[in-house]
């Protein structure tokens, strides 16, 4: 549980409940080992029980909506509005994996918005130069994102002052922004 965490407090934001399905076999037998030192039957059973009620309700609100990405749509979106030629900025470059799983048209260019792969959050300082670089090769492009990434403000604002904001649609978890340059 704690690596991932830490991951996402330092770098790219990681830390989601999948990652911990390692931990919880580990986690199972601390919590036995737990009780069990707690030494009276009855302390051990009330502890069993708190901890079994308060599972089932996680289980109960955590199965009750599905926490899949929008991708299927947001690639289906994409693609009935987009014109031919038009560039797919992505980030970070790894939300490109699974557009590139929906995608069907091969008349788009699809690139990361940050050219180097090895560090997909750019530093605030280099925000601006990535926009001019944006804006400065492409007419118009398409700003693919995930709600929550670090930067994401920064970068729109960024893009914003130097393009006109066409299109913005947001779902389960994606973001689609068109830009164009203005005459």
């Amino acid at each position: 549980i704690v690596p991932p965490f830490v991951v996402s407090l330092m770098g790219s934001p990681i830390f989601l409940p999948k990652y911990t399905v390692a931990a919880s076999f580990p986690f199972a037998i601390l919590a036995a080992a737990g009780i069990v030192r707690l030494g009276r039957w009855w302390w051990q059973a009330a502890v069993a029980t708190l901890l079994a009620a308060l599972l089932t309700v996680s289980f109960q609100t955590f199965f009750a909506a599905p926490h899949k990405d929008g991708w299927r749509r947001a690639t289906a979106t994409l693609e009935a509005q987009a014109r031919p030629n038009d560039v797919v900025l992505f980030y970070p470059w790894f939300n490109q994996i699974p557009f590139d799983y929906y995608h069907g048209r091969e008349d788009i260019v699809r690139q990361p918005f940050v050219p180097d792969i090895q560090t997909p959050i750019p530093e605030p300082e280099t925000i601006d130069a990535l926009a001019d670089r944006a804006v400065n090769a492409h007419p118009r492009f398409w700003f693919v994102v995930q709600q929550g990434m670090s930067r994401r403000t920064q970068i729109l604002d960024a893009i914003g002052r130097r393009m006109t904001p066409v299109t913005h649609v947001s779902g389960q978890h994606v973001e689609l922004f068109l830009f164009e340059k203005t005459r």
